[in-house]
């Protein structure tokens, strides 16, 4: 982000060194806590000061407040109105080292039954430090800088702490769905992937009646297409999903793009904008040597006139109807957040009274949105 004023005007590192915990609250959190977006009552945040604590033994469970003595009182504590999400800002005077005892006193408030803050900002006007709670008071902080360099860093406070972003950090959705496999949920989007063709055969495997000249009009179609397909036609997927289905069966649904509005064109005709695939696998497979076997079928009928795009080597006019059917398996396995294995298509194919098929092989990659 663009810090077009200061956040703390460089004069004030200039007595820094000299600051006790009343003034580096005033000088240096003060106004990193305004800039992040609390204490102005605006925008669903909160900001506590001073918050009382009991012991966190009190709030478990114990009752007897006379062997209870206060915790003590973190400096702010905030966060979002009615929503997860909130942390702790614990600020020491200038001459008071971050040291473990005081990353230990601030997680005590952190993780305290009523605070349950995720994140602890630590300052001492001279050094500022911003700790995962979870972590633990052993752990590394997130960030740790001079605080005569929050100018130039205050986007590392923000990108954690501003609330859109503490909103975005602290919200969690669980699911308690069946999973796909080791490493998946019961839901992974595709977020991209392709089709790599690497072989090719045709034939021609029934004659009927032919118009002069029609067999070698439907080879040099058939051809032209598949090799096209291997050649110059980016067979790509933009998106997708797997997930179960009402019966549990594990469903793939897949959406192809293209890079030109001919390849774009061409896919539609073909219907191949969209695919989708089922497996009987009741897990899919982690294992390469033991795939699972994904399955789907098409079909698609082009009317007589149909211009077939460019995109498959040339403008050509079909001379009657065309009426394809496709069968296509693909064996996958999930490894480091990818579906990967190969594939292969069958088609049928009728024009002019020729019943041909053909098959396309070659493999597949699909990359899954991370968890």
């Amino acid at each position: 982000m663009e810090i077009n004023d200061p956040i703390i005007d460089p004069s004030v590192f200039k007595h820094a060194s000299e600051f006790n915990e009343q003034e580096v609250r005033f000088h240096v959190t003060d106004p990193i806590m305004k800039r992040l977006g609390y204490g102005n009552f605006k925008g669903g945040t909160y900001l506590l000061l001073e918050e009382q604590l009991a012991t966190p033994y009190y709030h478990i469970g114990a009752t007897d407040k006379k062997k209870d003595f206060p915790l003590g009182k973190s400096d702010y504590r905030a966060g979002l109105e009615g929503a997860r999400g909130c942390f702790i800002v614990e600020t020491k005077r200038a001459n008071k080292k971050l040291t473990k005892s005081t990353i230990g006193q601030a997680h005590s408030y952190a993780a305290h039954a009523n605070v349950g803050a995720h994140y602890i900002l630590l300052c001492n006007g001279i050094d500022i430090a911003l700790y995962e709670t979870l972590s633990g008071p052993e752990h590394a902080p997130i960030t740790a800088f001079k605080v005569a360099e929050i100018n130039e860093r205050f986007h590392e406070l923000h990108e954690v702490l501003a609330p859109a972003n503490l909103k975005r950090y602290c919200h969690r959705e669980y699911d308690l769905g069946l999973s796909l496999c080791d490493g998946l949920g019961s839901i992974v989007e595709v977020r991209d992937g392709y089709f790599e063709p690497a072989e090719h055969d045709f034939r021609v495997v029934e004659a009927g009646p032919l118009l002069s000249g029609a067999g070698d009009l439907f080879s040099d179609l058939a051809n032209t297409m598949i090799s096209s397909l291997r050649s110059n036609f980016e067979y790509r997927i933009s998106g997708g999903i797997f997930q179960r289905d009402g019966d549990g069966r594990i469903i793939g649904s897949l959406i192809n793009s293209a890079i030109t509005v001919s390849n774009a064109k061409a896919m539609e005709q073909a219907g191949l904008t969209k695919m989708h695939l089922a497996t009987d696998s009741k897990t899919i497979s982690c294992s390469p040597d033991a795939p699972s076997k994904f399955e789907s079928t098409a079909s698609v009928r082009l009317a007589e006139g149909t211009t077939i795009h460019e995109t498959y080597g040339r403008t050509l006019t079909l001379p009657s109807a065309l009426e394809a059917n496709s069968f296509v398996t693909t064996r996958l396995h999930y490894s480091s957040n990818e579906m990967k294995g190969d594939y292969r298509v069958f088609v049928t194919l009728s024009l002019l009274g020729l019943e041909a098929e053909f098959n396309i092989a070659g493999t597949i990659s699909l990359r899954l949105m991370p968890r």
